[in-house]
This record gives C-alpha cells, structure tokens and sequence, in this order.
C-alpha cells in the first residue's frame, strides 16, 4: 500500500528530526567527553549512532501508529496518558541503545557503565528531550497543521488580509441521527466520521481550520487550493472514504453518513484572536456567504455547492465540470450569488 499524505507529512517531519538527533548525538558525545572529544573519533561515532538509531525507532512508532489513524488504540488515548506512554517507550529504547553503542561500535569508554553518571546523565537528558517533543508534536496535532508555526512566528500576530478557498462540510440529519442513537454514539459516530475525512482533506493539502457543531471547516491558500482543481476533488475524495468504510458505519451506528458540502473563495481578514484561548480566526463575508451557501443545500437540494467565483478561476482544469443553476438568493445578502453543482 502507498503511502498516504499523513505519512508522507510524517515522513519529512521525522527525517528532519533524525537528522537533527544524529548530528545533536555526535554533539553530545564530544560534550560529554571535554575537549579532548573534538580528537577522538569514538564520542562522535557513538553519539551520531544513538541519535539515528533512537531516533528511526521513534520514527517507526510514529509512522505506524499514524498509518492505523483513528483505529490505533494510541492515537485515541487521552492527552497526558500519550505523552507518558510514549516517553516510557522512548526511555527503553534510549536505555537500551545507548548502553548496546559501546560494543556494537567496538568502544569502551570509562564512565558509562549501567549506573555510572555519563550514562544516567545521558539517558536522563534524551528522556526530557523526548517529553518535551512529545508534547510540542501532540500540541500541533491539536492546534491543527501548520499552526503552532504560525503562532510560534508571529505569522497572524497582525491581522493580515489574504484570499483564501472555504469548504463547509456539514453531516446530514445530524439531529435526527443522535435522537436515534444517543448522544454519546453520535459523537463517537461524528468522531469517526471527521477522522475519516481528514485523510483526503490532507491529501488535498487543505488545513482543517475548525470544527463547528457537525461541521468541518476546510480552508487553502488559492495557489494549493485551485493548483489541479484540489479544492474539488477533496469532496470526492472525502466520500469515497466514507464509502469505503460504509460497512464499519452500518455495523457500529445503524447507518452510512452523508454530507453536503459549500465551496467558496474570497478576501478575509486572518490573525490572531484571544487571551486565555488565543485562535487563529478568519473574518469577513467570504466566511459568511460560505456559511449561506451551505445552508442553501438543503434548500436546493444539492450535495455540493459551488460558487461563481471558485469556477471561474478553474476552468479549464481537467475534472473540474460543473452544472450552472443561475443565480440565487441567500439569506442575509442584498444580491444574489451565482451557484453551480457539480456535473454527474
């Protein structure tokens, strides 16, 4: 099986961090060793050794633990108790591996022995950097892709204005669903069904930007979203996914979701808002008309709507037809929007 986008996000995280382990590993072991470390060949080659070695185990977990998604036990686990789980793992590996360098490298060096402070110290140290990373990684996870950058660079500090692609995908007879099978089944069901459909939104490159009620909200820059009619071939992919696991939905909730989904684009104004609970919003009636356009599936009867002004900017993109249905009025807007569906 190929790999999906999470993975290949995953990937190039992880690489990044097992060249960095490495080359941090070599540092390490001529800052344990003094100066004399700069001379001597041994503390660089076992350092190097235990960042790559520690650090392509780690990755393994996480590349699997990824690939299972929403159906591995660890990436439903709280918060706190993923953390811990994971940095005791980690403390294994780190103990294991550091211990076994010596002879697998053929050094001996004085001061590392099981309960010699080199070693304690070693262990102690990529055990706390591994608590910090875990942590950092499950942050991200939760602010969503590319955030904590974002926030940690000051990005939207400022309110800025950009263009930017909306979809709102809303789960159908969402009321009716969780009248029939409870509540707490239904926000396992919705659970499940956000965690299918980020697979494709990722896919797509699109960042999921929030969740509201029942509803994903989906979001690119311009140049991703319109490049080969991505912003489109999401929804598709989205309920391909869903079909592919209509049998697991029946079994568990009596049913197979559906969605319908509003595709819009336009200015806003993007930055960063709060104080106890800082988020990074988007303002303006780009935002609003998306929201309509959404509501007036129901009213028209339409899986997927689409704005005049995303199907402007992609015609001519292969796979990307689309039905016209005229103009139409929305609640709370003076003029009507153009609409089309998606062509059968």
């Amino acid at each position: 099986m190929g790999l999906t986008a999470t993975d290949r996000n995953t990937l190039r995280t992880l690489a990044i961090i097992v060249a960095c382990s490495t080359i941090g590993g070599a540092a390490f072991g001529i800052a344990m060793t003094g100066p004399s470390g700069f001379l001597d060949p041994g503390p660089v080659a076992i350092g190097a050794y235990n960042g790559f070695l520690i650090s392509l185990i780690v990755a393994g977990l996480e590349l699997h633990s990824r690939r299972a998604a929403a159906r591995h036990w660890l990436n439903r686990a709280p918060f706190l108790v993923n953390v811990i789980l994971r940095s005791v793992f980690y403390l294994a590996v780190f103990t294991l591996v550091i211990r076994s360098s010596f002879p697998v490298m053929g050094v001996e060096i004085e001061g590392w022995g099981w309960r010699e402070a080199n070693f304690l110290v070693a262990v102690g140290a990529s055990f706390a950097a591994s608590i910090a990373i875990n942590a950092i990684v499950r942050i991200g996870q939760m602010l969503g892709r590319g955030v904590l950058v974002k926030f940690l660079t000051g990005y939207y500090y400022r309110p800025r204005e950009e263009e930017r692609i909306f979809i709102f995908v809303d789960l159908v007879d969402s009321t009716a669903i969780a009248e029939r099978i409870g509540h707490v089944a239904f926000h396992r069901l919705l659970n499940d069904f956000i965690r299918d459909a980020t697979e494709p939104i990722l896919a797509s490159q699109g960042e999921i930007h929030n969740y509201v009620g029942d509803e994903i909200i989906v979001t690119w820059t311009p140049d991703r979203g319109l490049k080969q009619g991505r912003c489109v071939r999401c929804i598709g992919d989205v309920r391909r996914a869903l079909e592919r696991r209509g049998d697991a939905y029946r079994n568990a909730y009596g049913i197979e979701p559906e969605f319908r989904a509003a595709l819009h684009m336009g200015p806003v104004v993007a930055g960063e808002m709060g104080l106890v609970k800082q988020a990074i919003v988007y303002l303006g009636d780009t935002v609003n008309t998306t929201a309509r356009i959404e509501a007036a599936c129901k009213e028209l009867d339409a899986d997927i709507l689409v704005s005049a002004d995303v199907v402007d900017r992609l015609a001519g993109v292969a796979g990307c037809d689309f039905a016209d249905l005229g103009p139409v009025e929305l609640r709370g807007r003076s003029e009507p929007v153009r609409l089309y569906t998606l062509a059968a």
